[in-house]
């Protein structure tokens, strides 16, 4: 992947949008991809001219999101989740209550991701990890250990109930 989408902003970019349903602003996406300005606009003005994503005016704000009618839309999401092992990692936490998914994208890594599991701070599953397939590492971690991390965190996933 990292050597068909050469920008790491745009290859960020995707990843969020194709694992995420929800609406995203550029600020926010900012904040996340710990990118300026300029580089998340001009890589989301690069996706909306290719069709990628759709956009739309709330007051002030721009607010982007997949577009699920962009022609290659079911092959693209198919193989982003391959390549980051998403049904697996899904598999995985069945069972398990967790809070949020990030990713930690890094191409100079062997594994294109790292995941990590926010979980509550009385979580038997916190500090704990293990690996998908290739060497991806997923790690268990609370909102106050969150706070420590220094990497790139793309939120990726919340979890919509409790898991029982």
């Amino acid at each position: 992947m990292h050597q068909l989408v050469t920008s790491k902003t745009r290859l960020r970019l995707v990843m969020k949008f194709y694992l995420t349903e929800e609406e995203t602003y550029l600020r926010e996406l900012v904040r996340e991809c710990k990118e300026s300005t300029n580089a998340i606009r001009l890589e989301l003005r690069r996706l909306y001219d290719m069709n990628l994503i759709t956009d739309r005016w709330v007051k002030n704000r721009r607010y982007y999101k997949i577009n699920k009618n962009y022609y290659l839309h079911r092959q693209m999401e198919s193989l982003i989740k391959q390549y980051l092992y998403w049904d697996e990692l899904h598999e995985k936490l069945k069972g398990i209550e967790w809070k949020t998914i990030y990713i930690t994208p890094d191409p100079k890594r062997s594994s294109p991701v790292e995941y990590v599991i926010e979980v509550e701070e009385n979580s038997p599953h916190w500090g704990k990890q293990f690996y998908l397939g290739e060497g991806t590492t997923v790690t268990f971690a609370t909102t106050s250990m969150l706070n420590h991390i220094e990497q790139v965190l793309i939120s990726v996933g919340r979890q919509k109930e409790k898991v029982s």
